[in-house]
């Protein structure tokens, strides 16, 4: 029988790939999608946690990614997820609260100020009807903002693979995002010669033929 593979709908193995090192080109090329900005990652905080058994601790807060602009000195801290509609916790909101409150954090030795906290859901089983993005920012009820440094976007993968299966044009505007969801077969003629998806394709084929990465998942599964 043929081992299940496990595209980036696992959050496990959506991490394992795009917050590690190597694969940081991978990762800004999805930030862009997601942001609509160039951004460069300088830092992914806890990345080793992802080898932890225990990592369902910290499904949340465990990792962090530190990007910058390319024409500022600050810094953003993103916190990326993929994983089903029942999101709505507590946690959800309090980290980037938390995060926030330092206004600057060390990078790299020095000090940088933290200009903004984006936490980012690749979101599975939406209804139909929901945006493809959705943006949150904090308002009072009389629709003021109060925040602009604190951003949720909701990211309705469901639909986007439904644009895409039914070849609708919107769908090429998120190729990369796409591709998170792709089995083996599906992958094996999406976006050839494209030089992310092409690194992509080899390191997901890798990670699912990985003894220790497949016996982490089981024991998420369990």
């Amino acid at each position: 029988m043929k081992n299940k593979f496990y595209t980036c709908k696992n959050d496990r193995a959506m991490k394992y790939i795009l917050l590690n090192k190597n694969n940081w080109d991978i990762l800004e090329a999805i930030l862009e999608e997601v942001i609509g900005k160039k951004l460069k990652v300088i830092e992914v905080r806890n990345f080793d946690l992802l080898k932890e058994k225990n990592y369902k601790k910290y499904y949340l807060k465990a990792q962090s990614i530190i990007v910058k602009k390319s024409d500022s000195d600050s810094v953003m801290e993103i916190v990326l997820n993929s994983r089903k509609k029942d999101f709505n916790r507590k946690e959800d909101v309090l980290y980037p609260f938390k995060a926030f409150q330092q206004y600057a954090i060390k990078v790299n030795g020095e000090y940088k100020y933290l200009e903004k906290v984006y936490m980012i859901d690749l979101a599975y089983g939406l209804d139909s009807d929901y945006k493809t993005k959705g943006k949150y920012l904090f308002q009072n009820e009389k629709g003021e903002i109060l925040t602009e440094n604190f951003e949720i976007d909701l990211i309705n993968m469901s639909k986007i693979i439904n644009m895409y299966e039914d070849n609708n044009n919107e769908s090429k505007k998120y190729k990369y995002l796409i591709m998170l969801d792709l089995d083996d077969n599906s992958l094996e003629n999406y976006l050839k010669n494209d030089s992310i998806a092409e690194k992509y394709k080899r390191e997901i084929k890798k990670l699912n033929n990985d003894p220790n990465f497949r016996n982490l998942v089981s024991y998420d599964e369990n």
